[in-house]
């Protein structure tokens, strides 16, 4: 079982909390458009779906359209500025649902993060930034690559010393955007695998 106390036990980095932070922000263009082969598992079942995604990081802007493997829609999710909308075809889902797991998960993917209340250690094999919020704590795992940069490899969501969610990105080899990722969400119970093919935007809107 992972708590947060993992983070305890660091040796002092030589990286600072503004490297890292925009690492991060980095992570994903400012503007692109993604294709998603995902795979949900819930309660012991197993649903594949395609998904259409067009984002705009400096709007906070995301736009989802999700699909059965037969081309039939069975969602659309627009989330703007903080506000959101959730657009229902297919009735075995359930619009609370949504809000409380996609609607979640592409915000935390995708749009830019704001940062309180940063430390960095480093351990052996990582370096760690942890963000702590009362109870709460999301730490950013990092991985030196052959280059000496650094490639996020993980975030992990603690509640209570409790781990509660968690993401995982693989990389191909020779790209620095994620191509496969991992989602594991323990309070609601469900594990997403999610397939990316990424195509960025000629002209996003942060370029003035």
């Amino acid at each position: 079982m992972h708590t947060v106390s993992e983070t305890d036990h660091c040796m002092n980095s030589g990286y600072g909390v503004d490297q890292l932070t925009r690492n991060v922000r980095e992570l994903y263009p400012a503007g692109f458009r993604a294709l998603h082969q995902v795979v949900l598992q819930i309660h012991g079942k197993s649903m594949s779906m395609n998904g259409f995604l067009k984002i705009d990081r400096p709007k906070g802007r995301v736009d989802l359209v999700a699909q059965t493997p037969m081309g039939g829609t069975l969602f659309e999710v627009h989330i703007c500025r903080g506000q959101q909308d959730i657009i229902l075809t297919k009735g075995f889902l359930k619009e609370k649902w949504l809000g409380e797991s996609v609607v979640q998960d592409l915000k935390r993917l995708y749009l830019v993060p704001d940062f309180n209340s940063c430390h960095i250690c480093e351990q052996e094999k990582q370096i760690l930034l942890c963000e702590s919020d009362g109870q709460r704590v999301v730490r950013y795992c990092f991985i030196k690559n052959q280059q000496s940069s650094l490639t996020l490899t993980e975030i992990m969501f603690f509640n209570k010393n409790r781990l509660i969610y968690k993401i995982e990105y693989q990389y191909e080899s020779g790209n620095q955007l994620p191509g496969a990722i991992r989602i594991e969400n323990k309070k609601t119970g469900y594990i997403l695998t999610v397939n990316q093919h990424i195509i960025p935007d000629k002209n996003p809107s942060d370029r003035r």
